[in-house]
């Protein structure tokens, strides 16, 4: 429907709200900035793959500002942001890499490369650009579990689902930003087709895409969309 929708579950039966936010093509993941408003991404902006800032408070008739310059994103998918150093990490889906946006800089920006070559396919293990992705989807933060009481736990890097290499990486948040194997069978090619329970590696995923993490206590918990499996 290219639009954003808004639920107010506090209400009896909650109804969608659509936005004003115009010309959305294919928004695929939002995230809110601590001033209220909301950064989404967009799956196929024409005539460039990019992000859109829009402000949530109504009647949500915001401008549009486009945050990266032409083409320098290409399918962006899930972000996570550091609200401490505003720092916004994106899953650069067909660019094959992690890339970071700072968000307290003046706009448009060329993203940082974090993790992965732009435009180079396949998978590996490695440091930055050493290593390699295929789609990139999901993308959460992973805390100081020794933080995680606080009201900003420190970042120590990401859970990174990519849709064809069937399995979930960690990439450090630090140089050299090294990237970990840490769930799944991982595939250069998306071609395992499997389910497994197990353990880190033992486990098996078929197209692992959107992330999601809930912090309760002093641990942190990450759910998986597993997409051709249908379970989570």
């Amino acid at each position: 429907n290219n639009e954003v929708v808004r639920f107010d579950f506090n209400a009896t039966n909650p109804n969608g709200t659509k936005s004003s936010v115009v010309s959305l093509s294919k928004p695929d993941h939002l995230v809110v900035l601590p001033n209220g408003s909301l950064l989404i991404s967009q799956y196929l902006a024409a005539p460039s793959n990019n992000l859109a800032i829009a402000c949530c408070v109504e009647p949500w008739t915001p401008p549009r500002q486009q945050l990266s310059s032409n083409r320098e994103l290409n399918v962006p998918r899930q972000m996570s942001l550091n609200a401490v150093t505003m720092k916004l990490t994106v899953c650069d889906g067909s660019n094959h890499r992690i890339a970071q946006l700072d968000l307290n800089a003046p706009f448009p920006q060329s993203p940082i490369n974090i993790a992965g070559q732009k435009g180079t396919t396949g998978y590996a293990e490695g440091d930055g650009v050493n290593a390699r992705f295929n789609q990139p989807t999901g993308i959460v933060a992973v805390f100081d579990p020794t933080t995680l009481s606080s009201i900003a736990p420190a970042e120590v890097g990401w859970i990174v689902s990519a849709y064809w290499n069937d399995c979930l990486r960690f990439v450090s948040s630090s140089p050299p930003y090294r990237t970990t194997a840490v769930a799944g069978k991982c595939t250069s090619g998306g071609l395992s087709n499997s389910h497994k329970d197990g353990v880190g590696v033992g486990a098996a995923f078929d197209f692992p895409a959107l992330l999601s993490s809930v912090v309760h206590g002093t641990r942190q918990t990450i759910f998986i969309g597993d997409y051709q499996n249908q379970v989570a």
